[in-house]
């Protein structure tokens, strides 16, 4: 089947010529997809590699500290990500074992801790979460820049007493509660 343009013989275009440029273009779409899923699959797990280096510090330095200290703590490596506390009665990500723990996740909810892509978790860690002065169950973290709150920006850590640690905001820690 041949359908002629306007102009003559020279813009003959066969159902064949259609088709391969309809495959073409298919083709190119389905690899922009790929190519896209791949890039963000990549940058999922290089986030998630930091946010595991992140709870590790946080716990290490936590574990370090004796009762009644405290140390600051800025993270540059995460942005908007969530610190998340879960009780050992509370449904808890699967990672935290059936203890009280530590978690932080990509988004203020029990899905992204519970995802293994977009949350990480320490178990056997009883820990406070503190905004304003009242207890949270997620405190967001934001890498310090220009546009950044930077009341999120600064974190606390304090050891409470032997097994039970706290977590907030810098700002938050020298206001009267």
């Amino acid at each position: 089947m041949n359908w002629k343009g306007k102009r003559g013989e020279g813009d003959t275009f066969t159902l064949r010529k259609v088709m391969t440029i309809v495959i073409a273009v298919i083709c190119v779409i389905g690899l922009v997809y790929l190519g896209n899923k791949l890039y963000s699959s990549k940058k999922e797990a290089e986030m998630k590699e930091r946010a595991k280096g992140v709870i590790d510090e946080i716990v290490s330095i936590l574990s370090g500290l004796n009762t009644g200290e405290s140390k600051n703590y800025i993270d540059s490596s995460i942005d908007e990500w969530y610190l998340a506390t879960f009780r050992a009665s509370e449904n808890s990500p699967s990672a935290c074992s059936g203890t009280a723990c530590l978690c932080l996740c990509a988004n203020n909810d029990f899905a992204a801790c519970s995802n293994v892509n977009t949350g990480v978790c320490k178990g056997g860690m009883n820990v406070v979460l503190r905004d304003s002065g009242n207890a949270v169950q997620y405190l967001q973290i934001l890498t310090p820049s220009k546009n950044a709150d930077t009341r999120k920006t600064r974190i606390f850590l304090s050891r409470i007493s032997p097994d039970v640690y706290e977590i907030g905001y810098t700002e938050d820690k020298n206001e009267p509660q």
